[in-house]
């Protein structure tokens, strides 16, 4: 995970940046199985999440970073989440 978490911070976030996604939290497990890692992205609609992940796709170091990190990555989920109307994120 630790070799992971390098290749991510280094690339990753300015990808998101360039997309134009809110990277809003990357977080590791402290107690429990520590290879799991919750990233959590902010969009202001599902019409923007698919804009900005097609663009993200196809930046030139995220398909990089893919390559660079092939078989280190075992599953992975998505979950589309609405914050309540008393989220200290809205």
């Amino acid at each position: 995970v630790g070799e992971w978490l390098g290749h991510y911070k280094a690339v990753v976030p300015e990808a998101y940046k360039r997309a134009g996604v809110r990277l809003v939290l990357v977080a590791q497990n402290v107690i429990g199985n520590s290879t799991h890692v919750l990233t959590m992205l902010g969009y202001d609609s599902l019409a923007h999440r698919d804009q900005t992940r097609a663009v993200f796709e196809q930046d030139a170091e995220f398909r990089q970073f893919l390559k660079d990190t092939t078989g280190m990555v075992l599953s992975v989920e998505n979950r589309i989440m609405r914050t309540t109307d008393f989220s200290p994120l809205n």
